[in-house]
């Protein structure tokens, strides 16, 4: 944040949380990378890591996160340094809350590789144009890090199924969001979605007309 901190507008309120640095599970830095210290599968290993351990290290600040979230009464922006990982479990575990299918939850994850594509490609062709630079970098190391795949979620999914028995307790026990809440929030949320999809409607019959 010190090195690209956020422009913000004024009246916005900037909170910050940090639930799991990625230095603390050894990430390869820049340096090492480009060192070739890292491989590709070194490198899946470690994002497979830290999504077992993001869930599990410091329930207690993602619970603060969603709370601020779900409760807020003005629109939200969240995000991390890449806007995949440590956004994307943290909203898989939103829509877990609101009740949403996991088929619907893994597609809006996925969703990343998508809006990213262009930005991991630029990145891919600079990397590739400076190799002469760092002949030992592997880019397959920059692409892995890049993407979000299935599995990853899947990693955090069975991490927490394999020290609470399922998401459901893990949601009650870890995060102590108990079922009267969960059933408010998906409440909330569904008035939400429905007004706005009644608006999409409206708006759609009003440019047809």
């Amino acid at each position: 944040m010190a090195e690209k901190p956020d422009q913000l507008p004024d009246g916005v309120i900037y909170k910050k949380y940090s639930a799991l640095k990625m230095k603390e599970i050894s990430w390869p830095g820049k340096k090492t990378g480009s060192q070739g210290k890292v491989n590709a599968s070194d490198a899946d290993k470690r994002m497979v890591d830290f999504y077992r351990e993001y869930v599990t290290e410091n329930p207690e600040v993602i619970r603060k996160i969603i709370t601020e979230i779900l409760e807020s009464d003005q629109p939200v922006l969240y995000h991390c340094t890449a806007g995949k990982d440590r956004t994307g479990i943290t909203t898989a575990l939103i829509l877990t809350i609101l009740k949403f299918d996991r088929e619907t939850i893994y597609n809006e994850y996925l969703l990343s590789n998508n809006y990213r594509k262009e930005l991991v490609q630029k990145r891919l062709r600079l990397a590739n144009n400076l190799h002469f630079l760092y002949p030992k970098m592997d880019l397959q190391v920059l692409e892995k890090l890049s993407w979000v795949e299935k599995r990853y979620l899947d990693a955090a999914f069975e991490e927490i199924n394999k020290k609470y028995g399922s998401t459901d307790a893990y949601i009650q026990q870890a995060l102590e969001f108990q079922t009267q809440k969960k059933r408010v929030y998906s409440e909330v949320y569904l008035l939400i979605i429905r007004d706005q999809f009644l608006q999409n409607i409206i708006l759609g019959l009003y440019l047809k007309l």
